[in-house]
């Protein structure tokens, strides 16, 4: 049984899609794989590498990525029974492993926009290249707008 595939960068956004693809599995009877990428970046200048994601300029990315995986476990799945679900930190550049992995999901589900709009111009945009390249469906999920 293929996993809905999920894409958490620490974004309000991607905790939201999480949460939405929390709903669509347990429709579908299926696990969720929750998956948040990692990749050290050259800052140039003598800065220190920027890391992807809520990663701050002082931790390290690896540990960041799983720290954003079990803050969003915890926030968006609770210990709810009715839906499985695996997780991964992996290191690369982030459109590129979620299109890899998407190979082996039923669906791949993104927010919107990750860290806003200086770190999206670092980072460059991830559902994207994710809508043009996943090898499954992609869902991309736009919080709706509250008043």
């Amino acid at each position: 049984m293929k996993p809905i595939l999920v894409g958490i960068d620490g974004s309000l956004h991607s905790l939201e899609a999480l949460r939405y693809a929390k709903r669509v599995a347990i429709a579908m009877g299926l696990p969720l794989r929750i998956v948040s990428v990692w990749h050290y970046r050259s800052g140039g200048f003598g800065l220190p590498p920027i890391g992807m994601v809520s990663i701050s300029l002082d931790s390290e990315p690896q540990v960041a990525a799983q720290k954003t995986i079990d803050d969003f476990v915890f926030s968006a799945l609770g210990t709810d029974p009715k839906v499985q679900f695996g997780t991964a930190a992996l290191e690369g550049e982030p459109a590129d492993v979620l299109i890899g992995q998407s190979a082996g999901a039923e669906l791949l589900v993104v927010g919107s926009r990750g860290l806003g709009s200086v770190s999206s111009v670092l980072l460059g945009s991830v559902s994207s290249p994710c809508a043009q390249r996943a090898h499954c469906p992609v869902l991309v999920f736009h919080p709706p707008v509250r008043n």
